[in-house]
């Protein structure tokens, strides 16, 4: 990463590392990518894939949906008007006490703030606590009432796939937001915007056994160990199963029995704030990354 008077890059410009980045003592790094600072617009955190942090500041402000710093040309300045939708917005004292739940950011509700309980040797104060930041995925955005990453319709139009359940998808209209299932073996298709048989969506496939009615009273064979699935994940026995391209979720496979035919049910879901997938099959308390 390179930094300037303007803009940051992730173009190798220079050997020299940036000016204003070192490694931070209060901000701790949980996932990898790009984070804006909660409570000075203008600087920005850097976690890599080891987990190594490193911060920076711009001239004027990090736009955290383009993960690139932004500045103002004096030349082209614009009187001051309403507020816009990325006007920098700070969060008051984040991670001191009472200020200690997690909470969105004003500017991008997408990321918000975990605060890390860290024991000390004061009776008085028996914790402080270091600042993370996380991301939703997708277009989901943080909760701070259910403490967990939703879908939100605020600001646009249309439909869009649940991030729940691949079979059905969410109608956004007026900011309100309604959900709606696909007919029996279909899936929504995100990128046509509309409903089509399963087998056309990737990653929503059912995996079906045309065997007789009498056979789905035999189990499957166990395993001790869930496999864990890639790309053409097909469920072959019913459990739950680590999703290998994101270890906050997993895949779980129902053994379905509908007119005299078997097949296997399958859903990703994701585990709830603040775990992690055991591939023991159930979500754990703490942290993890790919």
């Amino acid at each position: 990463m390179s930094c300037s008077k303007a803009s940051c890059t992730t173009q190798p410009t220079t050997t020299q590392p940036c000016e204003d980045s070192d490694k931070a003592g209060s901000f701790r790094c949980l996932q990898p990518g790009f984070f804006p600072d909660p409570v000075d617009c203008k600087r920005f955190h850097v976690c890599g894939s080891d987990l190594s942090h490193f911060s920076g500041e711009c001239d004027d402000k990090f736009d955290a949906d383009l993960g690139i710093c932004t500045s103002v040309d004096p030349d082209n300045a614009k009187p001051p008007g309403p507020e816009t939708e990325h006007q920098c917005k700070n969060l008051e004292k984040p991670c001191t006490e009472p200020n200690v739940s997690p909470v969105p950011l004003p500017t991008y509700p997408s990321y918000y703030v975990i605060c890390i309980p860290v024991a000390t040797k004061n009776r008085k104060s028996p914790y402080t606590y270091q600042l993370s930041v996380g991301k939703c995925p997708g277009r989901q955005v943080f909760n701070s009432e259910t403490m967990a990453c939703e879908f939100s319709c605020t600001g646009k139009r249309g439909r869009f796939q649940d991030p729940d359940n691949c079979r059905s998808y969410i109608e956004c209209s007026g900011n309100a937001a309604v959900k709606k299932d696909c007919p029996d073996n279909f899936a929504f298709h995100p990128d046509r915007k509309f409903c089509l048989p399963e087998s056309m969506v990737q990653g929503c496939q059912r995996t079906r056994a045309a065997v007789d009615a009498d056979a789905t009273t035999t189990p499957a064979t166990p395993t001790t160990t869930p496999t864990i699935p890639n790309e053409g994940f097909r469920c072959q026995a019913s459990g739950a199963f680590p999703d290998k391209s994101d270890c906050h979720k997993f895949i779980t496979c129902s053994r379905v029995s509908r007119g005299g035919r078997v097949y296997f049910h399958m859903r990703r879901r994701q585990c709830p704030f603040l775990t992690f997938f055991n591939p023991n099959g159930y979500c754990q308390l703490g942290f993890c990354w790919n």
